[in-house]
């Protein structure tokens, strides 16, 4: 985890964290647009399509993580997408056959997310 320039790894952390938490913002613009009507303007359609992509960002970061380290893919997808709580993600680990405790899961988290960061931060600039 060492090669995160430029910044420290609770700033690394908290960026990767709001990025990830934007999913829930643009999948509610995607659904509001009216696009199905085509009562859209071209400006909301662009707004539509932008939304879209968005959320398939972070949902492709996720399941790149998810390919190498399945544990961990997941725990993003439950905590930050899903907003689950912990415990609750701890349920639902259990049931992929994950049995970890619920400080195991916060620490994972913690290296979850800079590993976020480490895809995220090319998006950003």
């Amino acid at each position: 985890m060492s090669n995160i320039p430029n910044t420290d790894k609770s700033e690394s952390i908290t960026i990767a964290k709001a990025y990830l938490l934007q999913y829930d913002d643009w999948e509610l613009i995607s659904f509001r647009l009216p696009i199905a009507d085509n009562q859209g303007s071209k400006e909301d359609i662009a707004i539509h399509n932008k939304a879209i992509a968005e959320c398939n960002k972070r949902m492709n970061i996720i399941k790149h993580i998810q390919q190498e380290q399945p544990t961990l893919g997941m725990i993003l997808y439950y905590r930050f997408i899903k907003r689950y709580t912990v415990k609750r993600t701890q349920e639902l680990l259990a049931q992929h056959g994950y049995k970890l405790a619920i400080r195991t899961i916060e620490r994972k988290q913690q290296q979850a997310l800079l590993l976020a960061y480490k895809e995220i931060k090319p998006l950003l600039n």
